[in-house]
């Protein structure tokens, strides 16, 4: 459903995402129209959302100091957008998906297939799919040879694997010479004295003070860890409306603290995060206030630049909206008995004859549709074109000076629904709503309509 705002100071949404960060966030309705406010101390910011163009897609709110009420998540449920919260530290704190529907037959080939010998074979495709991407980036990256060549090395290795712990092993031990081509990449600042030397570069992908990634020490490291932070919540916004299960891994295993089935399906999408934020420090000169570290090293992205990256949200949906598309085809391939592979089949693949939508990308918008609503657009579409036709044409007996409702719509009274549907070939109900006097049909019926009614 499409919003818009009606006031607005100093925040701002771009291409359907809503970005609010700082203390003392607020959502909340008033006389039908959602407020936000965000900003720190004096430096307040307020907008204020009604129902009309253009859209609202995603509220995207950044720290944990706010609040929200009952009736303003209920608005955004209402317009169909969804709401994503991210700490300070990258982290996905909670994300709400929009309207989807549920599916048990995906469900159940997604629980079948998960505790199958197929999960092995579909987590080789998806981890291939992303080593290929990585190659694709190394290929933009200078004395990146060695990495290259491990990467193509792990890669031929993971069709070999036998089980989906081999599989993490090789993608592990491929990530470290990934992440080692990108340790001397720089980063400018407008004023590099400024900043801490180990700021001046991407530095090591791994943190001090984590086991993993979290708690980045460089800017470019926060920022890759802001932006998997969106992709996390993009995907998992995903699963719900195609009614997967975030949580039913395939190739993470299963664990109740987490979205493994999430996770899964961000791995081929990371790369194309990679690939923007090479993009970003090659074209980009930053602040030193873009950035925050605090006593124990760890840095954080602050606002304004926080609500750019959140902005990329739309970017990532379309990236991984397709994905998860083609891993449900995938899923139901499988759990019905088809051959395996099924991930790397096109993207319009059928199960048993039928065509499975595409609601996230629309990209088989048409096919996806019930039988009987492809029937209707046909017929819709067949009914514009002679329209656009008509107006091309001279309007011979256009009845330019006809008052219609004074002159032809009182004559339809007394005629039947079916007469006036034979007679101008539009359906029943449409001939319904004109004879009621709710719809006005097109000028080139005018004259027909003119005719039975005074026959």
């Amino acid at each position: 459903m499409a919003v818009a705002a009606v006031e607005e100071n100093v925040s701002r949404m771009s291409d359907g995402v809503l970005a609010l960060s700082g203390y003392g966030i607020d959502l909340r309705v008033d006389r039908g129209h959602l407020i936000a406010r965000d900003g720190v101390a004096d430096d307040r910011r307020e907008i204020r959302l009604s129902r009309v163009q253009p859209e609202l897609d995603r509220i995207i709110v950044i720290g944990t100091a706010g609040t929200i009420t009952f009736d303003a998540l209920q608005w955004i449920h209402d317009v169909e957008a969804a709401f994503v919260q991210i700490g300070y530290d990258g982290k996905v704190i909670s994300t709400s998906a929009p309207k989807g529907r549920g599916n048990s037959e995906l469900l159940r080939a997604q629980a079948l297939v998960s505790a199958s010998a197929a999960a092995l074979e579909l987590s080789r495709e998806i981890v291939t799919r992303k080593l290929e991407g990585q190659l694709a980036v190394l290929e933009r990256i200078e004395g990146s040879e060695e990495s290259r060549h491990a990467l193509e090395t792990y890669r031929d290795q993971v069709q070999g694997a036998e089980t989906a712990k081999q599989i993490l092993g090789l993608e592990a031990n491929a990530a470290k010479y990934y992440w080692t081509a990108w340790r001397e990449l720089p980063i400018r600042f407008v004023d590099p004295e400024t900043v801490p030397e180990h700021w001046r570069t991407f530095g090591p992908r791994g943190s001090p003070y984590s086991a993993g990634n979290k708690h980045a020490v460089t800017p470019p490291n926060a920022m890759l860890n802001y932006f998997y932070a969106v992709l996390q919540a993009e995907t998992r916004i995903s699963c719900l409306k195609l009614g997967m299960d975030p949580g039913l891994g395939i190739f993470h295993p299963t664990r109740r603290w987490r979205d493994s089935f999430v996770f899964d399906l961000m791995e081929p999408a990371r790369p194309v995060v990679d690939d923007y934020l090479l993009d970003l420090l090659e074209d980009r000169t930053f602040e030193k206030d873009d950035f925050f570290e605090n006593r124990k090293g760890v840095v954080r992205v602050l606002p304004p630049l926080t609500h750019e990256l959140s902005e990329t949200a739309a970017r990532w949906r379309k990236v991984v909206g397709g994905m998860a598309e083609q891993l449900a085809r995938a899923l139901m391939e499988i759990g019905g008995g088809g051959s395996r592979g099924a991930l790397a089949k096109s993207a319009g693949s059928t199960l048993k004859g039928q065509i499975l939508p595409t609601p996230l990308s629309n990209e088989y918008r048409r096919e996806g549709r019930p039988k009987g609503d492809r029937k209707r657009r046909r017929k819709l579409q067949k009914q514009w074109a002679r329209n656009q036709e008509w107006n091309e044409r001279e309007r011979d007996g256009a009845l330019e000076d006809v008052d219609y409702e004074e002159e032809i719509l009182p004559g339809l009274q007394d005629l039947k629904i079916k007469e006036i549907a034979e007679a101008t070939g539009l359906s029943i109900s449409y001939c319904s709503a004109i004879r009621s006097g709710k719809y006005v049909p097109h000028r080139r019926h005018w004259k027909t309509l003119e005719r039975i009614a005074a026959s």
